[in-house]
């Protein structure tokens, strides 16, 4: 009778073993896909913060860049108003006569060499589209026929 008791007790406490064995096996596994998942996470995380630094670099680089082109169009905006300010200032009529001594040092000052280049007149004149001036047909005055030079 001890033998049968102390066989059943053995059968008893070699399942307990083997129930204990799948657990600590189950646990285990648990504790492994765990640390899997913990690295896998760990992994994401880097490349995240890695991607984040990336982002906040191209960010800083489009930022610049966009204040650079601001400051372009600023300055295009100053060199557009100058040039309407010219071309406004070109088209106003000519001033007025001058008195006979003011006009004397304006006729001393007005020497074709001191002239100043008119960029208007000069641009036209250098164009390749610009007429030569010997091509130009000569007007006939209203008083008599125009006469063909054949």
């Amino acid at each position: 009778m001890k033998i049968q008791k102390l066989s059943a007790r053995a059968t008893v406490l070699i399942h307990a073993a083997d129930d204990a064995d799948d657990a600590a096996k189950k646990a285990e596994t648990k504790a492994s896909v765990a640390a899997q998942s913990f690295r896998q996470a760990k992994l994401r995380l880097k490349l995240a913060r890695k991607a984040a630094k990336a982002a906040k670099r191209e960010a800083r680089a489009t930022e610049e860049a966009a204040a650079e082109a601001v400051k372009s169009a600023r300055h295009a905006h100053k060199l557009a108003e100058r040039a309407a300010q010219a071309l406004a200032k070109a088209k106003q009529p000519a001033k007025p006569a001058q008195p006979k001594a003011a006009a004397k040092s304006v006729a001393k000052k007005a020497s074709p060499r001191r002239q100043p280049v008119h960029r208007v007149a000069q641009a036209i004149k250098a164009s390749p589209l610009a007429v030569p001036v010997e091509s130009e047909p000569v007007p006939a005055p209203a008083d008599k026929p125009a006469v063909s030079p054949a």
